[in-house]
């Protein structure tokens, strides 16, 4: 016996299959803690860009099975689902959604988003029970001005927490409000591939700064394993000359490029030593100049007093002594070959002290004779 189909679900199979055949692009949206005013709303914000058809579960699992569309059906199982079609970009219409959201206030058994506070700061309440109901929640309160104040930052419902009904209460009345009301993309199906909420939330910054990631790693890896593309083709060939210009420098190898950097350097270090040096270099080098000629001056008035002198000092003789040199030299001389000659030739006096008398070539007298005999005898 076959099941009875009513005629109102036929007809909603029958729509959405025109439908998928109209759009490019599904998905499912979770409608979960939305309110039907918020909806109606955002629907009219985005008509334009997407139309979304609310039905039972059960129905859409069976049309995405009719249609091949299986991969979409886990995503029904934690989520209070409504198709979407559209012929937009994913991307973007996953961005529009995402800005149409708005702030609420959180209510009781929802699950924070969020770490959620109390800042420190006045009030707008009045002395009375919101002090006790502040203290409660473990927040620090005090009067002032007529006006409760909080003393200081205070941690009210950590994230994932459930919050309870006074966490819910307090949170609304300081005006607080961490949940967001809007449609929350599940998944969507296009052209074959299913696109996770996860994927499809991320901002155009982080995907553009996700792209610029990965080719800078992917060029990164294929110049250092040297692997050649059009895009790296340059950079290795400037890599191969920075090595080889390295390699030359550290072996003090001379190539064109070597001489270039090492005049340069020269050139540098010139550079340098000119800002040292004042430009106004006029004053010095008339002061050099002076200085220089006071020394020229010195030298050659030493020159001339040596000449003076050497005028001043007795004349030299051909053999290259002076005349007064010469004449002691003369008298020495004459000292010398006068002890010689009487070495060899004694004077009379010298032969007195010798012998007593000096012989003396006479004729003997008789008397002489006479005692020469005697004294012979």
């Amino acid at each position: 016996m076959k099941a009875h189909v009513s005629q109102k679900k036929k007809d909603e199979v029958n729509l959405i299959n025109k439908l998928l055949k109209e759009y490019k692009t599904i998905g499912l949206i979770d409608l979960t803690g939305l309110p039907s005013p918020q909806l109606q709303t955002i629907r009219k914000k985005l008509k334009k860009s997407l139309l979304l058809r609310t039905t039972k579960k059960r129905l859409i699992k069976i049309i995405l099975k009719n249609n091949k569309i299986d991969q979409l059906i886990p995503y029904l199982e934690k989520c209070m689902p409504a198709l979407l079609f559209t012929n937009e970009d994913p991307f973007k219409l996953a961005n529009q959604i995402n800005k149409s959201k708005s702030s609420a206030p959180a209510k009781p058994g929802q699950t924070s988003p969020k770490d959620l506070y109390a800042k420190a700061g006045p009030t707008p309440f009045s002395p009375g029970p919101i002090i006790g109901e502040l203290g409660a929640q473990g927040i620090k309160a005090g009067i002032e001005g007529g006006k409760v104040v909080i003393k200081q930052d205070s941690l009210v419902v950590r994230e994932g927490q459930i919050i309870t009904s006074k966490q819910a209460e307090l949170l609304a009345k300081l005006g607080i409000e961490p949940m967001e009301v809007g449609l929350n993309i599940v998944a969507i199906y296009d052209n074959g591939q299913i696109i996770p909420c996860e994927i499809l939330l991320v901002s155009e910054e982080q995907y553009i700064s996700d792209l610029k990631l990965a080719y800078t790693n992917s060029f990164n890896l294929a110049i250092k394993i040297g692997h050649v593309t059009t895009d790296t083709i340059k950079h290795l060939i400037k890599k191969a000359h920075s090595e080889a210009l390295a390699l030359s420098k550290s072996q003090d190898i001379l190539t064109e490029d070597s001489v270039k950097q090492k005049l340069a350097v020269a050139n540098k270090q010139m550079e340098i030593l000119k800002e040292q040096i004042p430009e106004d270099t006029s004053r010095y080098s008339e002061e050099a100049s002076e200085k220089a000629q006071e020394i020229l001056k010195e030298i050659q008035d030493k020159k001339l007093a040596e000449q003076e002198k050497e005028q001043e000092k007795p004349k030299e003789d051909a053999t290259g002594y002076s005349e007064e040199a010469s004449e002691k030299a003369q008298e020495v001389l004459k000292q010398e070959q006068d002890k010689k000659l009487e070495k060899k030739v004694p004077t009379a006096f010298k032969l007195k002290e010798k012998k007593g008398k000096p012989k003396v070539n006479k004729v003997p007298s008789a008397h002489d004779l006479k005692q020469k005999q005697d004294g012979g005898k």
